[in-house]
């Protein structure tokens, strides 16, 4: 498959139709079989465009090849890059594509690839020029027949074809030079991968391992800032994911937390990007680089890993705050028995309760789950001396709220606050409080209702970051173990 070319213009002729044919006693039958057909294709030109176009160019080889026309070389084809060589049968046959002549107009002569607008030289919009005069001469001949001889169509056929093979070799020329530039981003990619093969048998050169593994990144990152269409495109996922990534794998326990299996994507994703590298046909690559959906797909799982990485990875508080979370959850799954159903179904309800469990885990252990409430909530943390960031008045009241509820809590004996939130009514929230006096049960309901709001706000300060948490966390969840990821 070639690939620029074919997304030309479209373009329209004028010449006049012609009702007869004069024979001509220089040519066989045959011959004239073949230019009766060359004049009537001619005259189809005005209404069926493009198939009517391919059609003549077709009466156009044939009727050359009848008169014994001579043509020009097309040795110049031997150049070609493969992709263009398959679409020629031959370096003898003229073979007219339809796609060439149709951009010979130029009515636009530049094309843009990748974001990037190229221009045609001068020297390729001239022979397009002239041979679009080829082919005015030639229908013009066709339509005047009558008062033509046999050697003045030769002449013409002649005249067109070597003006064909002129503009052909300058067009594709340049279209190959184009389509390097093009296939440049992914070229750089597969250099940068190789280098960082050769850096990752040297034990000793970890500085060279360390700026080899950036710039390949930084490859990954063009890459996909011109050919993942269904993701973000982002360009500035850096080196301190991989790290990350590595630095948790090296220091991973049992393999069943929530940053274990994010640090597995993460690799996997790497790996699997390299892998597509080192196998890839460049010539079968579309230098628009957004058309090649196999390519688009490994970078948007790439992206989404890494966006994941960075965003949960990176910070060593925000992915132990994580493996808290998914623990307390995979808990809540295993101790209460209407929560695993949820988990299992996914039941509507199940996303009113998350939120709730997700507040009330931060308020149990503040310090230690502040990282990732920080990020959920930014606007209940404000900036204090010294740069660091610290809970509002508002939310340090819930918090101080929240573990005076919670020695009633105890002191009485009641179950966890997870089962609480469960509830779905106040008697039933009741039944779990036997313990408890009229006025602490008030506490607690008020207390309910608060998270309650607190939930909300969770939910809707970004929907797209809280279902983006939502859906990790329900993931490490409903399915524990991390992923297994082979080395990088």
């Amino acid at each position: 498959q070639a690939f620029l070319f074919f997304r030309s213009h479209s373009f329209g002729t004028s010449a006049a139709p012609m009702d007869f044919f004069v024979e001509d006693s220089a040519l066989t039958p045959s011959q004239k079989m073949a230019v009766r057909g060359l004049v009537l294709a001619r005259e189809r030109l005005l209404t069926n465009g493009k198939t009517a176009t391919e059609a003549f160019l077709g009466h156009v080889e044939h009727v050359s090849t009848s008169l014994n026309v001579k043509r020009a070389p097309r040795t110049y084809r031997a150049l070609f890059t493969e992709n263009y060589r398959s679409l020629f049968r031959d370096e003898h046959s003229p073979q007219y594509c339809t796609e060439i002549f149709e951009v010979s107009t130029f009515e636009v002569p530049t094309i843009w690839v990748n974001g990037d607008s190229y221009e045609f030289s001068e020297h390729v919009l001239h022979h397009g020029g002239v041979l679009r005069c080829a082919w005015l001469e030639l229908l013009d001949l066709l339509g005047n027949m009558s008062c033509c001889a046999d050697g003045v169509l030769r002449g013409s056929l002649e005249g067109f074809d070597a003006a064909w093979a002129t503009f052909e070799e300058r067009y594709i020329a340049e279209l190959i030079v184009i389509e390097q530039r093009g296939k440049a981003p992914v070229l750089n990619a597969i250099k940068q991968e190789e280098n960082l093969r050769q850096f990752e048998s040297n034990v000793e050169g970890m500085q060279q391992l360390a700026e080899a593994r950036r710039s390949l990144i930084a490859c990954f990152g063009k890459l996909n800032a011109t050919a993942n269409l269904s993701g973000k495109g982002r360009e500035d996922l850096g080196l301190e994911v991989l790290e990350a990534a590595l630095r948790t794998r090296a220091t991973a326990v049992g393999g069943e937390g929530a940053s274990d299996g994010l640090a597995a994507d993460v690799l996997a994703s790497f790996n699997n990007l390299r892998s597509y590298l080192r196998h890839l046909d460049l010539n079968y690559i579309d230098p628009q680089l957004a058309q090649n959906p196999d390519l688009g797909d490994i970078l948007a799982r790439w992206e989404e890993s890494w966006e994941l990485g960075a965003r949960y990875l990176v910070t060593s508080r925000v992915s132990s705050a994580l493996d808290l979370l998914v623990a307390q959850l995979r808990a809540a799954r295993q101790s209460i028995p209407a929560f695993s159903a949820m988990c299992d179904s996914y039941d509507a309800g199940l996303f009113l309760v998350l939120p709730r469990m997700v507040i009330v885990g931060f308020l149990s252990a503040p310090a230690e789950r502040e990282a990732l409430i920080r990020f959920l909530l930014p606007s209940r943390f404000t900036r204090a001396r010294g740069g660091s960031r610290v809970a509002d008045v508002e939310l340090r009241s819930l918090i101080q709220r929240f573990h005076e509820v919670s020695k009633l809590l105890r002191t009485a004996g009641c179950v966890s606050w997870d089962a609480l939130v469960m509830a779905a009514s106040a008697s039933e929230m009741e039944e779990l409080c036997t313990g408890l006096q009229a006025e602490e049960l008030t506490q607690v309901r008020e207390l309910l209702l608060e998270l309650e709001r607190w939930s909300m706000e969770l939910q809707r300060r970004c929907p797209a970051d809280w279902n983006q948490c939502s859906a990790l966390l329900l993931r490490f969840v409903t399915s524990p173990g991390a992923q297994t990821c082979r080395g990088i």
